[in-house]
């Protein structure tokens, strides 16, 4: 087991200093520690949520009543991001670009957090009525990296050529794009499973305000997590990682929670009945149904149901649903609020003030932060961690790989044609397992099957 980055006291100091930054505030000396905080803070997070520990981050959150700052400081770097990043980069010369860079990682690095301790239920619940916000932030992350990949940004990175540092910025900046949508997949994998425990206003926002279903459609679509440069390279773990043979065709942790939000919304009632099956959202949605191939099946047995649902709904008619029910919907408001204050504040104020932090910083100011940011980031200590988790995960992987005779717990190779689940390791061991399987089988297909004989057979 690895050590903390933190103590628990510190933990605790470190949670209740978060608050809410406003725009002008972003590249100050306190913005700058609270940069540091939110570094270890995701990191301890991470470590404690791997090694199955008590989730000390996440819990301390909760009780001080902290994610709100979190959904804040977040809209408040989309918001620079789109009125005051722009007007930095018109200067050709950028001797902080780096600075600008720890910028743009700070979202990601409050989103990497939210990733976290969102797959707790009652991190989840904490929410209230942000969840909306949090939402709409990661549809919008979605249909950027949707864009990107449509305009052909994503194939323009050439590593050996040489570039300005205007470009190089751009470049990183589309990077942690990427990097954010991957997790704001997970983020709303996650809400859409607790879906029944939140809001009654974020159903309808996933499937009327955002039709999200479509929006996962488009992404299994288009597969962003895995791409062809020399070799073939899949998103793994926050780094793409060259795969070869098999693991070309294993489904990558994306993808699982990328197919498991959209059997979510269609499956859950509360979903559901907000939304309306048409004549152009069968034809999206029955695309993912030629997606789901046996090779995607055998790993994720979950997925045989929407399967079956999605061709059952190519067939159908427009399913109105629920459509026509009254309700008062709560209105996001964190993002507006912030750019109604920095509107009070003047525009053109806080792009002064940035172009002299940015533009105009010394030499020596430079070196000063960029040495405090290093040793912030603590890269050797978490270097070590992941080499350690990918240790971890390979001998899992190499477990998981066993498969198990459902009658005699033997080796098995041989999977049952008719659920795709059970394997046996010979015919006897099948028929002797009729009898229960005709029970199981019933229950993970909702087939038919005969009470004297399966009707399936292997060949051994």
């Amino acid at each position: 087991m690895i050590s903390n980055i933190i103590s628990q006291e510190e933990i605790d100091l470190f949670v209740q200093s978060i608050r809410k930054y406003d725009i002008e505030d972003i590249g100050s000396k306190s913005w700058c520690e609270f940069h540091e905080i939110l570094i270890k803070l995701s990191q301890q997070a991470i470590i404690e949520a791997s090694e199955h520990r008590e989730e000390i981050v996440k819990e301390l959150l909760i009780i001080h009543d902290k994610l709100p700052d979190l959904i804040h400081g977040v809209y408040t770097i989309v918001v620079w991001r789109a009125k005051v990043l722009p007007k930095l980069l018109e200067n050709s010369d950028l001797p902080a670009s780096f600075f600008i860079y720890t910028i743009l990682y700070h979202e990601l690095i409050i989103i990497s957090l939210l990733e976290t301790v969102l797959y707790h239920e009652n991190s989840c619940e904490s929410l209230g009525e942000l969840v909306l916000d949090l939402i709409d932030y990661c549809v919008n992350g979605i249909t950027q990296l949707i864009g990107l990949i449509h305009s052909g940004v994503q194939n323009l990175i050439e590593k050996n050529i040489e570039l300005s540092t205007i470009d190089e910025l751009k470049i990183h900046q589309n990077e942690i794009i990427f990097n954010l949508a991957m997790k704001d997949i997970t983020i709303l994998s996650y809400l859409s499973d607790k879906i029944s425990t939140l809001s009654v206003s974020a159903s309808r926002r996933l499937t009327q305000t955002h039709d999200v279903p479509c929006l996962l459609a488009e992404l299994l679509t288009l597969r962003p997590w895995l791409r062809k440069t020399k070799n073939f390279e899949k998103f793994i773990d926050g780094k793409w990682k060259i795969v070869e043979g098999d693991e070309i065709l294993k489904v990558s942790k994306v993808e699982v929670q990328t197919w498991f939000c959209l059997r979510n919304i269609l499956f859950h009632r509360e979903t559901f009945q907000q939304y309306e099956i048409n004549a152009f959202r069968q034809r999206e949605l029955g695309k993912c149904s030629a997606l789901l191939n046996d090779v995607i099946l055998d790993q994720l047995p979950p997925l045989i149901e929407l399967k079956q649902f999605l061709c059952t709904l190519q067939v159908s008619q427009d399913i109105a649903n629920g459509l026509n029910n009254l309700i008062l919907e709560v209105i996001p408001e964190i993002k507006d609020k912030i750019i109604e204050k920095a509107k009070r504040t003047g525009w053109k104020n806080i792009i002064e003030k940035h172009k002299k932090l940015f533009v105009d910083m010394k030499e020596n100011e430079v070196v000063e932060i960029a040495k405090r940011l290093s040793d912030a980031y603590n890269f050797e200590f978490m270097a070590d961690f992941e080499e350690q988790q990918q240790v971890k995960n390979k001998n899992q992987t190499e477990n998981e790989t066993i498969r198990c005779c459902s009658t005699c717990s033997k080796p098995a190779e041989k999977k049952c044609s008719r659920c795709e689940v059970a394997f046996y390791c010979c015919r006897e061991c099948q028929v002797k397992d009729w009898i229960l399987y005709d029970v199981d089988a019933n229950t993970k297909t909702g087939y038919l099957v005969p009470e004297d004989n399966c009707g399936i057979e292997i060949d051994i």
